[in-house]
């Protein structure tokens, strides 16, 4: 278990967890935005600043909050990551761009279900993933940017990363 968080490589985690599921989905970067963003397909740790059609459809791992808690006698600190998965498909065809939004959540829901307690792999950066259990854990709607239309999934989501506090508690 990790003697420190690593929110970032919890971020990775759940990005690696998407585009293994529907990254052929998603819009393929340029060889300098995949060098620059560690990934090939437009699936985004926050919102990229200039949305443009071209790089669409588009996934943004956007942090929303984050609880700790301690859950041990002998250290161990559970740090509660809540997440909005915003998928972002551009709307000049409103019919294609519903069928895709469509696509798009029934694969990341099928695979995000997989990892309920269950982590990306024993010691990884992420312990666990669940969809946020309330009544609108996924909404659809639309988003306007630049002039453009856009329609939109979100899926909240949070993430579980723990360590152990290097000696235990402090008296």
């Amino acid at each position: 278990m990790a003697a420190q968080y690593n929110t970032l490589a919890a971020l990775q985690a759940l990005q690696q967890m998407i585009i293994a599921q529907a990254g052929s989905r998603f819009a393929a970067l340029n060889a300098q935005d995949a060098a620059r963003y560690g990934v090939a397909s437009a699936v985004f740790i926050g919102a990229p600043k200039d949305l443009r059609s071209a790089g669409t459809p588009q996934a943004q791992i956007i942090p929303r909050g984050a609880q700790t808690e301690l859950i041990g006698a002998a250290g161990r600190v559970s740090s509660l990551i809540t997440v909005d998965v915003r998928i972002v498909v551009e709307m000049t065809d409103w019919w294609q761009a519903e069928q895709t939004i469509l696509a798009i959540y029934d694969s990341l829901a099928a695979a995000l279900a997989q990892h309920v307690l269950g982590g990306s792999s024993a010691g990884g950066a992420v312990t666990a993933v669940q969809m946020a259990a309330k009544e609108n854990a996924a909404a659809f709607d639309t988003m306007q940017a630049a002039g453009e239309l856009y329609r939109i999934c979100v899926l909240e989501l949070n993430i579980e990363q723990q360590m152990v506090i290097s000696g235990g508690y402090l008296p």
